[in-house]
């Protein structure tokens, strides 16, 4: 056994390795086909292009779930990773067959083209004509992604069809991660993209699969873990198979050996169990915000400082989540604005941007930050919305307080991992908002049309008195 220290991830002397990094960026304008990954995107691209709209979704989680999205083909300077090429197809779908007929706007929509629009435009203001193209090709995988998922998913029947394929997701995944974790070779890395011998840390195997992190394949599958959850309740669904993806997905969340996913996998079942309390969430959240202003008054340092007290795996680097925030609130002045070039004078490795709140602000000023957060902000007030909507109905109440479960447990997500380069946790990201934004607009549509119409009674003519 290797003698470990302990804050930092090895690999024998011998082993053969790609660029490591936090995302998919170290792989851009380098092109990395294997023909295995070629026949994916073949076959999954002519699927997409000929399935029913309800199943068009399942190709993609197909690929982000098994192909390393570092898989791209580079023509012309531009990158196609292969989540992306899958996008062109399923834009060509769209298209042609004019499945974008019948879309409501939301007032959700318009926060994230916001969002998008004024992260882009800070962006390539602070960087210059150079950066145009790359943040084009940023938008168009965030648009697309979020279009074509709002296109395809309508009402709860066509998020019922997603969940339904969760499941088994989760259960072939499972003995892939199983045999790296036993092994410490990563099956995956035939893709390319991924580590063929797997990191090790105070000896624990921290298996990643076809992501490029462990933490990032952590944190998918524990965002999809409450959705994997939720077809308990759905009809005519096997409960063992509901368990055997619960159990397949907490597996590999586990095998991450990375405190983000288990804390994350924690913040979703904490989230679930307040279903019982679901009428006094309004107090609940006001003593949470009160608590924590207490602590902060209290508290020697600031109340951040207790993310840096907490880790649920060896070799946490919470100190440096802790670091990064405190370092963000004190350089304010230099990103409100624009954003800023660069944050590596802030501090030692503050160069790493583990903090999806801090990676907003830094790349898109305050404006882009407080957009983020006003896309977060309507999907909880959608997800209210729907929970009110489902009155006794079991699955209709289950699906709708999922949702709400699986965001909360992004946002908890989000303090320790950065996803702007991870096109496969982004997809995950964007499906979640598309099917709680879609169900609560055809919700909210139904409510319009099945609402009684009250009928004036005329009243009688009676002289005007002087």
């Amino acid at each position: 056994m290797l003698s470990l220290a302990a804050t930092q991830d090895y690999f024998p002397d011998d082993a053969p390795r790609i660029k490591a990094g936090f995302g998919e960026a170290d792989f851009h304008g380098e092109t990395m086909l294997h023909p295995l990954g070629l026949l994916a995107l073949l076959t999954l691209g002519a699927w997409l292009l000929v399935c029913r709209r309800r199943s068009a979704i399942l190709p993609f989680l197909v690929m982000t779930s098994f192909v390393a999205v570092s898989q791209r083909i580079v023509i012309a300077g531009l990158d196609f990773n292969l989540l992306r090429a899958l996008a062109v197809a399923g834009t060509v779908r769209l298209l042609v067959r004019s499945e974008w007929r019948g879309l409501r706007i939301t007032p959700a929509d318009w926060a994230i083209l916001a969002w998008i629009s004024a992260s882009s435009f800070a962006y390539v203001a602070l960087r210059g004509p150079s950066a145009l193209v790359f943040q084009l090709g940023v938008a168009f995988d965030v648009l697309s992604a979020y279009v074509l998922l709002r296109c395809w998913i309508r009402d709860r029947r066509d998020v019922d069809a997603v969940l339904s394929w969760l499941p088994w997701l989760a259960i072939l995944s499972a003995p892939l991660f199983a045999r790296e974790l036993t092994s410490g070779q990563n099956m995956f890395s035939v893709f390319g993209g991924a580590n063929p011998i797997t990191m090790v840390r105070e000896g624990r195997v921290r298996c990643q699969g076809p992501f490029v992190h462990p933490i990032l394949a952590g944190c998918y599958w524990a965002t999809l873990l409450p959705l994997i959850g939720i077809t308990w309740w759905r009809p005519r669904t096997s409960r063992p198979v509901t368990l055997m993806g619960v159990g397949a997905a907490l597996f590999i969340i586990v095998a991450s050996a990375s405190s983000t996913p288990i804390f994350a996998a924690a913040a979703s079942v904490g989230a679930a169990m307040m279903f019982v309390v679901r009428r006094y969430m309004g107090v609940i959240r006001a003593s949470v915000v009160a608590g924590l202003v207490g602590l902060h008054l209290v508290m020697k340092a600031p109340v951040w400082h207790l993310i840096a007290r907490v880790g649920a795996a060896g070799g946490s680097t919470a100190y440096h989540r802790y670091r990064l925030i405190d370092c963000a609130i004190r350089n304010f002045n230099e990103w409100a604005v624009l954003g800023t070039r660069s944050t590596a004078h802030w501090g030692h490795q503050m160069f790493d941007l583990t903090n999806q709140y801090v990676k907003e602000g830094v790349r898109g000023g305050l404006l882009g930050l407080v957009l983020f957060v006003t896309t977060i902000y309507y999907g909880f007030r959608n997800v209210g919305f729907l929970v009110r909507r489902s009155g006794r109905h079991a699955y209709s109440l289950a699906m709708s307080w999922g949702l709400g479960c699986t965001l909360f447990t992004q946002c908890v997500m989000f303090i320790g991992i950065s996803i702007t380069h991870a096109k496969q946790n982004y997809f995950v990201w964007f499906l979640v908002l598309a099917m709680i934004n879609s169900v609560a607009a055809s919700e909210r549509a139904l409510a319009r049309r099945t609402r009684p119409v009250r009928r004036r009674v005329a009243q009688p003519w009676t002289p005007r008195v002087a």
